[in-house]
């Protein structure tokens, strides 16, 4: 096992050793008694598997135990596991550098095939008219700080210099990831943190304060960036968030960064009003690049267990998400809701926090969280 999930394992002590008795027990006797399928199907509960997960896993070790009682009952489970996890560890240093190859010619030149939906966001924005991609000559530029007041980004400036607006046709390098999530999940440290893994894999990062609502998010996030020596741009609380954004990816276009993580409000999934705001987002940045943002990733607290499920099903809903990074998984005896959300949104798991310290962001090995939560080797 991963020493990074020695202390999720250590937490879920308890829980793995009633399910690894639990299922011992269905395979130490003749027959499956309706006792022991309860006991496991309890210990499965009590792990946060959530319904669908225990009744598939319920159903596997009934068919193992009529077919042959020497089969491994721990082993078995982490195949079960194993395989109900399959294709959920998301590569964060693969993402697709070239999504256009994914678009329709509709979507590559700017339009996105529902007028209804274009025409929402037609005046959500105020930009400049596009300028053709040319070769930014001050190459000392590309890594001093940048304010969204930089004047150097208005249309009435020199174009010939710059990098500010790529024709619409043209894919990008910069990959965009917009981080979602509830109030409390963690959203704004975790920015941080992906900015330094990033940084530290050699992907020039730009981190954006767009968290408006909340008067200490945006000093949090600075802190953070100073003490991480992280590139940051800030923003004044009650701001517009989308415009917020919309600046933070212009100014990672025209300082040549790979990537820009954008740390939004936290806001609960059932608010309508909040959740629309969020969908203002994706479309003003659809305006300033047809593919951004090209990643939506939902910050789920761990420790949450089930009620997580919900969370991800409504983010989905809202905006499509593209991946997940479940923290606080120190602070839980149970993280079984884990199988759950990806069986039912078959999105990729980057990142999981076991930690306050910025390494203690890494990313989501399945080996190694089945072997802590189940045991055996990992």
């Amino acid at each position: 096992m991963l020493g990074f999930f020695k202390t999720f394992a250590e937490k879920c002590a308890k829980v793995r050793q009633s399910i690894t008795r639990s299922v011992a027990a269905v395979f130490s006797k003749p027959s499956l008694s309706a006792d022991d399928r309860q006991s496991l199907e309890r210990s499965l509960y009590e792990a946060d598997f959530g319904v669908d997960t225990v009744e598939y896993v319920l159903k596997r070790v009934e068919e193992a135990s009529k077919a042959n009682k020497n089969v491994d009952g721990t082993e078995l489970l982490r195949q079960i596991l194993t395989e109900l996890l399959q294709g959920s560890e998301g590569n964060p240093l693969l993402l697709p550098s070239d999504a256009v190859t994914a678009c329709t010619s509709s979507k590559i030149d700017g339009t996105v095939g529902n007028k209804e939906h274009e025409n929402t966001f037609e005046n959500e924005v105020s930009s400049p008219a596009p300028f053709e991609r040319q070769t930014i000559n001050d190459t000392s530029r590309l890594n001093t700080p940048f304010t969204s007041t930089d004047n150097t980004l208005s249309p009435d400036k020199n174009a010939s210099t710059y990098l500010l607006y790529p024709p619409r046709t043209q894919a990008v390098d910069l990959q965009v990831i917009l981080l979602l999530g509830i109030n409390g999940a963690g959203k704004t440290t975790t920015a941080a943190k992906l900015a330094h893994f990033f940084e530290k894999n050699n992907r020039h990062t730009l981190l954006g304060s767009c968290d408006t609502f909340r008067a200490a998010a945006d000093q949090q996030l600075k802190t953070w960036a100073e003490r991480l020596n992280l590139d940051c741009i800030g923003s004044q609380q009650r701001a517009d968030a989308a415009s917020v954004a919309y600046d933070v990816c212009q100014a990672g276009l025209h300082r040549g960064y790979q990537r820009v993580i954008l740390d939004t409000a936290g806001r609960l999934h059932t608010k309508t009003s909040l959740t629309e705001e969020l969908k203002k987002m994706v479309r003003v940045l659809h305006k300033c690049h047809p593919l951004f943002p090209q990643h939506r990733w939902l910050v789920i607290d761990g420790s949450l267990g089930t009620n997580s499920l919900q969370q991800a099903k409504l983010f989905h809903e809202a905006v499509g998400l593209t991946g997940l990074i479940v923290t606080k998984l120190d602070g839980t005896s149970k993280g079984g809701a884990l199988v759950g959300i990806y069986q039912t949104l078959h999105v990729p798991i980057y990142f999981v926090g076991l930690g306050e310290k910025a390494e203690d962001l890494q990313p989501f090995s399945v080996t190694s969280y089945v072997g802590a939560l189940i045991g055996g080797e990992g």
